[in-house]
């Protein structure tokens, strides 16, 4: 009975060791930038698809865990999105710092800049038939430390999001075109 009390106290320690140590290692082997995509075709034109995503102060009308989005312009035409969440109470800064329109193809890049790492979000929209686009969510993520890189490669999957992006887009786009 003696020996249990030492496996019940160092067991959770080993184990503690174990979740921090191997994604630690695997983390410094993983290239520190890697890249995830997800795609939707909706039913509207590319060019009000376009309209919608960059009206940013609109984006809690269809995304009702934003509360309140406020957009400022910063230097070399790039824009200052701040976002505050309803339910969390959190806040996230972004910075808008692209938009590319051709005739068969329109790019918004986004980024986001922490302590532990960026991502770049580029929106791809291209047309897919009369009145229909694809949009496609381009997430490319550098993570500094390697215990996040392993996380956020492989734990957090998902974790900005881009599912429920996509189905509130498809969703409010859907109602509007009635």
């Amino acid at each position: 009975m003696f020996y249990l009390v030492p496996v019940f106290i160092i067991l959770p320690l080993v184990l503690m060791a174990v979740m921090i140590i191997v994604p630690n290692h695997i983390g410094k082997k993983l290239y520190p930038s890697f890249t995830k995509t997800k795609s939707s075709v909706l039913e509207i034109k590319r060019n009000d698809l376009f309209d919608l995503l960059v009206n940013y102060e609109n984006y809690p009308i269809w995304l009702k865990y934003l509360s309140v989005v406020h957009v400022e312009k910063i230097e070399d035409d790039k824009l200052k999105i701040m976002q505050t969440y309803s339910n969390r109470k959190t806040y996230q800064e972004l910075t808008e710092v692209r938009r590319i329109n051709t005739d068969d193809r329109t790019e918004i890049s986004i980024v986001k800049l922490e302590n532990e790492f960026t991502v770049l979000w580029t929106y791809i929209l291209e047309d897919e038939g009369e009145n229909k686009t694809k949009i496609t969510i381009k997430e490319t993520t550098y993570v500094y430390h390697p215990y996040f890189r392993f996380i956020f490669k492989y734990i957090l999957t998902d974790e900005n999001g881009k599912n429920e992006f996509l189905i509130k887009l498809k969703k409010y786009v859907n109602k509007n075109n009635r």
